[in-house]
């Protein structure tokens, strides 16, 4: 996969999150030889005027299968193609080498593969590439975004001694019938639970004793917003909720949930559920882009295909 520059865009702006409150982003939209685009970006998380971590976010795939309705990321027009290591790299020297930026210049570095794919189903294509990175620069460290569609990642990453900080899983809805409708290619075994418990196997038995369990709540108004429904996630995760942290996270604006109707909840009302969470006993923050300004994973990408098409 030969990449090149087809679009970036740089922003900053104010950011609710726990660790930081202000950030710096340059986005970019990178094509192949078959115009197959994907986007990556690089981030510096600020704390009071000081850069607190260096962060590359990064696509392991493009187009994604699983079919999350208000993800623009699954919209794209051609069939999903799955990156190996070689792409991952590609993808940070492009940005690194853009920017003459040399990760060991920052005491954090971040990879994170919160961008466009599931990074389950390419779990031994990204476990190569973290292995060489890590080789490259002790000092990093990973999250993963991952809807565990292929399980057995979990065990398969923890044999390879990773640094994984953060395992993350979304959670949309407790109600299966409503959790088809928005994940269109759901596993028919698939189990959100049992996903959490495999998460914390991964954390329990770890070498790198440093990562944590992460839940993020997608916030989605009508589907997971009301106390009832707050309540029926709490029910769920009381049992483990002494080992995980809850990120509860505004819904950016895409043009496919705008086409199936997903709205985020205010960010007001993400607040009176971390204060539920909190006074149920989770660790729990709200978390999302203040701003809205349309920077989030895919849609950058699908903007530029809409105005392509309107051409």
């Amino acid at each position: 996969m030969k990449l090149k520059i087809v679009e970036k865009i740089a922003k900053e702006h104010p950011f609710n999150s726990r660790n930081w409150n202000y950030q710096k982003i340059i986005r970019y939209l990178l094509s192949d030889e078959n115009n197959r685009i994907i986007e990556a970006m690089v981030i510096w998380h600020i704390k009071d005027g000081k850069v607190v971590e260096f962060l590359l976010e990064l696509s392991n795939m493009y187009n994604c299968p699983v079919g999350c309705q208000f993800c623009a990321s699954g919209a794209l027009d051609k069939a999903p193609y799955l990156l190996k290591s070689e792409d991952f790299w590609e993808q940070i020297n492009i940005m690194l080498g853009d920017n003459n930026i040399d990760p060991n210049d920052y005491e954090r570095f971040c990879i994170s593969f919160t961008g466009i794919g599931e990074p389950s189903i390419v779990y031994k294509q990204t476990g190569q590439f973290m292995s060489e990175v890590q080789e490259k620069y002790s000092h990093v460290t990973f999250i993963i975004g991952t809807f565990g569609y292929e399980p057995k990642c979990f065990e398969y990453w923890r044999n390879l001694n990773l640094r994984i900080k953060t395992l993350q899983l979304p959670f949309y809805s407790s109600d299966s019938t409503k959790l088809k409708e928005i994940v269109k290619n759901l596993p028919s075994n698939y189990s959100f639970y049992n996903n959490v418990l495999e998460a914390l196997k991964y954390k329990e038995n770890a070498k790198y004793n440093k990562c944590r369990v992460k839940v993020n709540m997608l916030g989605m108004c009508g589907i997971n917003d009301s106390d009832e429904q707050v309540d029926e996630f709490i029910k769920i995760l009381s049992p483990v909720k002494d080992k995980i942290e809850v990120r509860i996270s505004f819904l950016n604006y895409t043009k496919q949930a705008e086409k199936y109707g997903y709205v985020s909840p205010t960010f007001e009302r993400l607040r009176e559920i971390e204060k539920k969470l909190k006074d149920n006993g989770f660790e729990c923050y709200s978390f999302g882009n203040i701003s809205n300004e349309e920077i989030g994973c895919g849609q950058l990408v699908q903007n530029k295909i809409s105005s392509e098409k309107s051409l």
